[in-house]
């Protein structure tokens, strides 16, 4: 298992998730075009120009060569705060020994994905996907997206669907965990309809069965429960792309 955390100009608390999950997991830092002070600088494994999401994902992805086709990479977006490193940790690697999940994520009412908001069941619920600023993914599926390409979708947004998809894809699951929460800022730092413009352009080169999970992935009744267990069946029927 890897923990990537990524950062933009969230520094300080970038680096307090390294603190808390070094003394559990292998860490790798990586900084995209942030101000870093040179007391902060030592704390980062790479200090890149800004990449922005995509690129950090790339990156990150990188950093898990080494790793077994079915190890997991936790990645952390650094404007996430996490009250429990070793309960997240716990969580997850717990879900992880059912061979079928292939995406975890904990619970926030910081998404703007209603599916991802604490829903008080104490354990874990299948979902159509998992918020991208804080997840863990089996490095097999991480590969089927992975690397994004820069030029079409650097802000990076549809990678969290797509993964689901390739889950689907798979026979596998992605599920969401009510007994781990974390905070998160429901903020951008970039233009929403640029980032929504990429997507669309970057779907627009797979392949139509993944644009049409997009489009159902996000409807009410789809996002989780008999819904979401119908749409992953549909996407694993067929040919593999």
């Amino acid at each position: 298992m890897l923990t990537a955390i990524v950062n933009h100009a969230c520094n300080g608390n970038a680096i307090a998730l390294r603190r808390g999950f070094a003394a559990w997991s292998p860490v790798v830092s990586i900084d995209s075009g942030s101000n870093l002070t040179t007391e902060e600088r030592p704390w980062f494994d790479d200090c890149l120009p800004n990449v922005y999401y995509s690129g950090l994902v790339n990156r990150a992805f990188e950093h898990a060569a080494t790793l077994a086709d079915n190890d997991i990479l936790l990645l952390l977006c650094s404007d996430v705060e996490v009250a429990d490193p070793v309960q997240l940790l716990r969580r997850l690697t717990e879900a992880f020994r059912d061979p079928a999940v292939q995406l975890w994520g904990p619970c926030s009412s910081g998404s703007p994905h209603p599916h991802m908001w604490p829903k008080g069941s104490g354990g874990t619920r299948q979902v159509s996907f998992i918020e991208g600023f804080c997840f863990a993914a089996r490095k097999s599926l991480l590969a089927r997206v992975c690397p994004v390409d820069l030029e079409v979708n650097r802000l990076g947004w549809g990678i969290d669907v797509l993964l689901g998809y390739h889950a689907a894809r798979q026979g596998g699951k992605s599920l969401v965990d009510d007994a781990t929460e974390v905070r998160h800022p429901i903020t951008t730092g970039y233009g929403v309809q640029e980032a929504r413009a990429q997507r669309n352009t970057w779907f627009g080169s797979i392949s139509p069965r993944a644009r049409r999970f997009r489009q159902l992935a996000t409807l009410p009744g789809v996002r989780a429960g008999w819904g979401c267990q119908l749409l992953y069946r549909w996407a694993a029927r067929g040919d593999h792309d």
